[in-house]
């Protein structure tokens, strides 16, 4: 039995998503790569160009994005009562980003403050933490932010690892609420696949084997085979459980917002479900695997993408979010907002947009 369930009383009040504002384009690669690896990692990942900081953390990314949301009045200081961070590349090894971000923010000391290091399914894992919370009457409203900066843990000579991530960051403002449509949720782990995607880093404790005691560097090492096996072996079939679990069908959502692990595996994971790729929502051509910050960040991107494309924004009334570990959650909502890409006050090199 899958583990899954639904919560009755919280939503997804809104989503900001920032990004660096350095642009790096596949043609930066083509001196190493010669026109026809670069026409061939184009065609395989569907990635243009990608966002990568310069000096920017993911706690700024973060900070950017909750800024944002606050001064479009989608959160007050006295109305937070958790500050969640979620990452797999935080500021510092202590104390929590999270509670690095509860100082930036001026939240109440009263107000939880922890970090989850999660990378790919971090949102949706995150969005799960704090809907339990606010389901259990513990809180009302919490802050869920998060991203990571991939770019800084990849090694400068790992071109096909610094070629498909991209850096970005998120805010997400969850509540409370006593009308919404449910928000039904299931989650999954696979453990034994942890020599897929491995990064020691370079603390002086850090252990330089993985659990099937393969040597590694430092610096993030992936095995991008087993990856692409797991994600067409594992989630079509989490999706397919998600909706029987919960008694839904393919053709009762309007979109599909999957972590953007690249465009290939995107299209794959739409044949092997049995929904038009059409459906898929991409933001990866633009801003590459952008890790836990990559569902948040298309959300953003497909409601601005929308809105300008259809004269003042429609309705996306069932969104599919799904992680690439095996994570899904059902994002219901009314109408998402979102603003143009904009630079934020608090930070000089970053553009942030809102939903």
């Amino acid at each position: 039995m899958p583990l899954s369930g639904t919560f009755h009383h919280v939503r997804l009040a809104a989503v900001a998503a920032a990004v660096p504002e350095t642009v790096v384009p596949n043609e930066a690669f083509l001196e190493a790569l010669g026109e026809r690896g670069l026409r061939k990692f184009t065609r395989m990942t569907g990635i243009s160009e990608r966002r990568h900081v310069r000096e920017l953390t993911t706690e700024d990314l973060a900070f950017a994005a909750a800024e944002a949301l606050r001064n479009d009045r989608k959160w007050e200081t006295e109305g937070i009562d958790a500050c969640v961070f979620v990452s797999q590349t935080p500021s510092v090894i202590l104390p929590a980003t999270a509670c690095l971000l509860h100082g930036r923010l001026g939240l109440r000391q009263d107000c939880m403050a922890f970090d989850i290091g999660l990378g790919c399914s971090g949102f949706v894992y995150g969005l799960h933490v704090v809907g339990a919370l606010i389901e259990s009457g513990a809180i009302r409203r919490a802050l869920l932010l998060g991203g990571d900066v991939p770019s800084r843990v990849s090694a400068r000579e790992d071109l096909p690892n610094q070629m498909l991530f991209g850096d970005a960051g998120f805010a997400a403002v969850v509540e409370r609420t006593e009308t919404d449509a449910p928000l039904h949720w299931l989650l999954g782990t696979d453990g034994t696949g942890a020599d897929a995607i491995y990064a020691a880093g370079h603390a002086p404790w850090a252990k330089r084997t993985t659990p099937a005691g393969k040597a590694v560097s430092p610096w993030l090492e992936m095995d991008g085979l087993a990856v692409f096996n797991f994600t067409i072996n594992v989630v079509p079939d989490a999706i397919r459980a998600f909706c029987a679990e919960h008694q839904l069908s393919l053709e009762g959502f309007d979109w599909f917002c999957l972590h953007q692990a690249n465009r290939f595996i995107l299209s794959q994971v739409a044949a092997a479900t049995g929904f038009d790729d059409a459906r898929n929502l991409v933001s990866i051509d633009r801003y590459g695997n952008t890790s836990s910050a990559s569902i948040p960040l298309t959300l953003c991107d497909a409601v601005n993408r929308l809105q300008n494309s259809d004269g003042g924004g429609r309705y996306c009334s069932q969104v599919s979010a799904l992680a690439s570990r095996g994570v899904s959650s059902r994002v219901t909502s009314g109408r998402l907002h979102c603003c143009q890409h904009c630079s934020s006050r608090s930070l000089s090199n970053e553009s942030a947009c809102h939903a």
